[in-house]
């Protein structure tokens, strides 16, 4: 049996379903047209979920971000993201695990393996790996816990060189350690948001 390959950055694998499930159903070939509409209205409602979601995640980011410039409240501001659940709920989707499931599994089902073999072989690749996560969803929580543990240890650090009156540069070597970490998570939603968008924009009924 060949080793089904597990990505490890559970964003990175949304966009891919994203990508691929539109590519699929734009291609369109052996779908039937009342088939393709309710694969269409399937794959809109992961859509407006996902867009709610992280648009949403993305807005309570903003208190955050703007309190770069001032380091004791950057550490208030960290605490409050570690410790308040709605950051790690709208990180992950609700029911995004059994609805991306019903996606996959609808489109592999209803693709015609002769007349489009590589949008089978795709869809199935996708299928293994969802399957090969064991708990997809759980990946989502995950990746937000280490983010935040990661960020609450630097807030910890900032917040005793504050106290401790330590140089400015050590200050700012902290506060820049947290914005680089915001910035690279900032720029997965966004780039996972940006494929949603394009996906609902270019896949209509």
């Amino acid at each position: 049996m060949t080793e089904v390959d597990i990505p490890k950055n559970p964003l990175s694998f949304l966009r891919a379903i994203f990508k691929t499930s539109r590519a699929v159903i734009l291609a369109g070939r052996g779908l039937q047209e009342p088939t393709r509409r309710a694969l269409v209205r399937d794959l809109q409602r992961v859509c407006a979920n996902c867009r709610s979601a992280y648009e949403r995640f993305l807005k309570q980011l903003a208190p955050l971000k703007a309190s770069y410039s001032q380091p004791a409240a950057l550490v208030k501001e960290v605490q409050r993201l570690a410790s308040q659940p709605e950051y790690r709920q709208t990180f992950k989707p609700d029911k995004l695990c059994g609805d991306i499931d019903d996606l996959l599994t609808r489109l592999h089902s209803n693709l015609d393996p002769l007349k489009y073999s590589v949008g089978v072989t795709r869809i199935g690749k996708l299928r293994e790996q969802l399957k090969a996560f064991q708990n997809y969803d759980l990946a989502f929580y995950q990746t937000f816990d280490s983010f935040a543990v990661e960020v609450s240890r630097l807030a910890t650090r900032l917040e005793a060189a504050i106290t401790e009156g330590e140089d400015r540069s050590r200050i700012r070597a902290l506060r820049d350690q947290i914005r680089r970490k915001v910035e690279k998570l900032e720029a997965d939603v966004s780039a996972t948001l940006s494929e949603v968008l394009a996906t609902h924009t270019q896949v209509q009924v």
